[in-house]
């Protein structure tokens, strides 16, 4: 019985010991390789067990010490660096399928949050998978944050939900020093300390009064004739210079707007006058506030800004900014210079030829690369093609030299003059701030050099003036009527600003048809335009 006993003892201790040998070789081990086994080769590209290690193979057959990323074996996904596998780290790495999220080691579908990635920034995983169809909150260890496509979005302003709540956001985080009124899909909020409060009473902002009942805000009396698509209270932006009077927000993965309708100087009288507006029938004189609309457009990839054609668009020399627009697809888009196809100089629009000249130009046009940087310089159609492979993407003729430049004004002509007497019209200028961040102005008879302080206090370093007068025109996709206009014509554009005939219309100065009816003004065609989408 004992000599049994002892046989039966025996027997399982060398089991343990064959058991115990085969598990410690199929547990992953972070044990070093020598360094002789860089020559070594192995059966498969990818982690392979040599020894008590799990190291890695490259195409040749090799430890590959130089990759750094996910690799696979029988047990799983691992991170590895250095050739073999690194227990010690925790974060995200890529594989042929995607980014993923590592603990340890070893891929962890476990997690979901967000991390930093070291070429994504901030992302949000879900069950340890970058998940691009990801839009909301979420939180790491520095707060809540609002999450585009999968990505930290840092420009994002406006309403979002977590599990606690609706909550306020300025620059992708929670803004709890925010109180005013706020939309999201559901109608118009009151907004106390970044959330929503169930308020109930009256509240009154830049757009009207509002009757609010458990935190949901009603207009019942409006400021405008109407609150339009994209409208935002004027609290939620920053004035930079004189009063912002209303204001709108449009925001994309990669491109986000705000539009800014300021009022800025003093009012003017000026006598409109035939000669310099042939729409002007009934000549009177109009003591008026100048306003500038100013829109910022930011995004990720430049080349969102764009220039078109009517010809290439709709087959016409000419046609109205609206028209073009919607054609293109465009988000918003600016009247751009006349004669800006002018025979003395090649064309570039988008990076492609649109129309050639061999002539001899000593004229300096706007260029425009790839990267946002701009060159003012002469037109160089004998190397245009060199030009296009080093980045040129757009070129403009415009009216005049940079109207502002480095920063600060520039002394050229400016308004039009009638028997020395000054005299404003509407403008349209393109400025940059940055090679990301691009700026619209659309003036309302504002004298330019005012429309260049406005545009400066926005942090504009280089403008340049457009085509003018009744061409003067924003468009924003689907805004709606944001000034009232009554015409047949003028009723259904989405347009920022009061074009010039619209003006005219309005003070009674066009007269009447050939029916007898007044004449209420309308749009002016253009032969391009300039656009972001």
């Amino acid at each position: 019985m004992k000599k049994a006993t002892i046989k039966i003892f025996s027997l399982i201790i060398a089991l343990t010991m064959v058991f115990s040998t085969f598990f410690a070789g199929s547990i992953v081990s972070s044990a070093a390789v020598e360094p002789s086994t860089d020559v070594t080769a192995g059966n498969n590209i990818g982690l392979e067990k040599q020894g008590s290690a799990w190291v890695y193979y490259g195409s040749d057959k090799k430890i590959d010490r130089s990759y750094v990323g996910l690799a696979k074996n029988q047990y799983g996904w691992w991170y590895v660096k250095n050739g073999t596998i690194d227990f010690s780290y925790t974060g995200t790495a890529k594989n042929i399928y995607g980014t993923f999220y590592v603990t340890k080691g070893k891929l962890d579908t476990s997690f979901t949050g967000m991390a930093k990635d070291s070429s994504l920034g901030w992302i949000y995983l879900k069950k340890g998978k970058y998940d691009t169809s990801y839009t909301g909150m979420a939180k790491n260890q520095y707060g809540w944050w609002y999450i585009r496509n999968g990505k930290l979005d840092q420009t994002y302003v406006g309403l979002a939900k977590n599990q606690y709540g609706w909550w306020y956001l300025v620059n992708g985080a929670i803004n709890k020093s925010y109180n005013s009124l706020a939309r999201n899909d559901y109608g118009w909020w009151y907004i106390k300390n970044g959330t929503i409060n169930k308020y109930n009473g009256t509240f009154t902002n830049n757009m009207g009064t509002w009757s609010v009942k458990n935190g949901k805000a009603t207009i019942t009396k409006k400021n405008f004739s109407s609150i339009t698509n994209y409208e935002v209270d004027t609290k939620s932006v920053t004035t930079k210079i004189g009063s912002v009077i209303r204001a709108w927000r449009i925001q994309q993965t990669g491109l986000y707007i705000e539009i800014h309708r300021v009022k800025y100087g003093n009012q003017i009288t000026q006598k409109f006058l035939h000669s310099q507006d042939s729409q002007v029938n009934i000549e009177k004189t109009i003591t008026y506030q100048p306003y500038v609309n100013i829109a910022i457009m930011t995004v990720t990839d430049p080349t969102r800004m764009g220039i078109a054609s009517a010809k290439s668009i709709l087959g016409a020399n000419t046609a109205y900014v609206e028209d073009m627009a919607k054609k293109n697809g465009a988000v918003i888009a600016i009247n751009n210079e006349a004669t800006t196809y002018s025979n003395d100089h090649t064309t570039v629009r988008n990076g492609q030829i649109e129309k050639s000249s061999t002539a001899v130009s000593k004229t300096k046009y706007l260029h425009i690369y790839r990267d946002g940087s701009w060159q003012f310089k002469a037109m160089d159609n004998a190397n245009i093609g060199a030009e296009i492979k080093n980045g040129l993407y757009n070129t403009i003729r415009t009216q005049q030299t940079f109207m502002i430049s480095g920063g600060k004004e520039v002394s050229t002509p400016r308004d039009q003059t009638e028997n020395g007497i000054i005299y404003y019209n509407n403008r349209t200028l393109l400025g940059r701030i940055s090679n990301t961040k691009t700026v619209f102005a659309v003036g309302e008879f504002m004298p330019i050099s005012n429309i260049d302080k406005v545009m400066i206090a926005y942090g504009v370093t280089d403008a340049v003036l457009l085509n003018g007068g009744n061409c003067s025109s924003m468009y924003v996709k689907g805004v709606g009527n944001t000034t009232g206009a009554i015409g047949k014509s003028l009723k259904d554009l989405n347009k920022i600003n009061v074009l010039e005939t619209e003006f005219f219309g309005n003070n009674h100065m066009i007269g009447n048809n050939s029916q007898g009816y007044e004449m209420l003004g309308g749009a002016c065609k253009e032969p391009d335009m300039i656009y972001f989408k």
